[in-house]
């Protein structure tokens, strides 16, 4: 790694092929995976480009030399007050794998400080699909309850303002500090705590396994104590049988849910909208058959490499086509037959997802993994189970 005055020079192996290693500096989804927020790419000569990242900073520019799999060039304009600058990227086959060279000309302050941490992120994403921002993110491990003045009071302690502490979670760097429920923190790495939104400017400049001090009251007397940050679990990809054996057993839990939900419901009440705008029961079953539907859709784009979004963006929400699907159906029975068979085709899919795209693009199947078996579920339980009691309530 080079950090000489005019440029930035580092030259990283992967253990990835050259055509994977350039294909995550021109795909929109492994560019947002790996470097930025949010990324447009048009992967031509002269094509322009732009990378957002977080706190505004953005950088925009041309491609002014593309050879696929091989070299990029383009120049990079940092905003707002960045500058102009050039960025060159060499890659080469070398030892079953890839050397990846980049080199930065006069580039700006943020980019050359940023550089090291976006390469080490972009071998972490492209390797094994885990994206270190999200891997290091520090946690606390608190648990935060109401603060005012009469609780102050109470509790016994001189302040007004700072996070009460409701308890702490078991192997948590707050836990292993000693912190305990009523315990009233009021700073963190040196920036005052006054409610909950106040943690996010510290925490932007913490990863997982610093150690910041933090000062909290204990009834009347002030402690400082170190907190080792500690990190969120990172969700373990299990193979594709698996995660369809995974995901047949979730689905038919959620469709044995709705059976009983639906169990001595009538068509007449499983069609009545409890509100104007809001979904009867068969409309909320129908919604959930599209996603099953858009589901797969999303993940046929991955396989087939067409930038995505992450998450389904609202396809399966449309009223007019979910009561479509419910019109053609016809009945309760109908919907969850339909229902069912969708669940199935999903778990099929991922059962037999092509080789090259589960050990090649690890980045866009663990996005798939983590949809069907964490948000799948959620989907019902967390968002959906009281919206369905509610509507099968009889109306007075």
């Amino acid at each position: 790694m080079s950090l000489e005055s005019d440029s930035y020079h580092q030259t990283i192996h992967t253990s990835a092929s050259p055509a994977e290693a350039f294909r995550f500096f021109r795909h929109e989804t492994a560019l947002r995976d790996w470097l930025c927020d949010r990324a447009s790419f048009n992967a031509r000569m002269n094509g322009e480009y732009y990378f957002l990242f977080p706190n505004g900073y953005t950088v925009q520019g041309k491609l002014i030399a593309y050879a696929p799999d091989r070299r990029l060039e383009f120049s990079w304009l940092a905003l707002p007050e960045g500058g102009q600058s050039k960025v060159e990227i060499l890659i080469s086959e070398a030892d079953s794998g890839a050397d990846v060279t980049i080199a930065h000309h006069n580039p700006d302050l943020a980019a050359r400080q940023k550089w090291p941490d976006w390469l080490e992120n972009f071998q972490s994403v492209l390797v094994k699909g885990i994206d270190l921002r999200i891997a290091r993110r520090p946690r606390l491990g608190i648990m935060i309850e109401e603060f005012n003045p009469e609780i102050a009071k109470r509790i016994g302690v001189p302040v007004q303002q700072g996070l009460r502490l409701g308890g702490t979670v078991e192997g948590s760097g707050a836990h292993a500090a000693g912190l305990l429920k009523d315990d009233v923190i009021v700073s963190l790495d040196g920036h005052p705590l006054s409610d909950y939104d106040s943690l996010s400017l510290p925490l932007q400049s913490l990863h997982a396994g610093d150690q910041p001090d933090i000062i909290f009251y204990r009834g009347p007397v002030q402690h400082t104590v170190p907190l080792t940050l500690s990190s969120f679990p990172i969700f373990k990809i299990p193979p594709p049988a698996e995660m369809a054996r995974q995901y047949r057993k979730n689905a038919g839990e959620i469709l044995a849910a709705w059976t009983a939900q639906l169990s001595g419901i009538s068509e007449e009440l499983a069609a009545k909208q409890p509100a104007e705008n809001e979904w009867s029961a068969r409309e909320i079953l129908a919604h959930f058959t599209l996603c099953e539907r858009d589901y797969q859709g999303w993940v046929a784009d991955m396989v087939n490499d067409t930038p995505v979004e992450d998450w389904l963006q609202m396809r399966p929400n449309v009223t007019t086509r979910i009561q479509s699907l419910v019109k053609r159906m016809g009945s309760l029975p109908a919907l969850l037959q339909e229902l069912a068979a969708a669940q199935e085709e999903t778990a099929d899919f991922l059962e037999h997802l092509p080789d090259s795209f589960v050990n090649q693009r690890k980045h866009l199947y663990r996005r798939a993994a983590q949809w069907a078996l964490e948000t799948v579920p959620s989907h019902y339980y967390d968002e959906h189970k009281e919206q369905i009691e509610n509507a099968l309530q009889p109306s007075k």
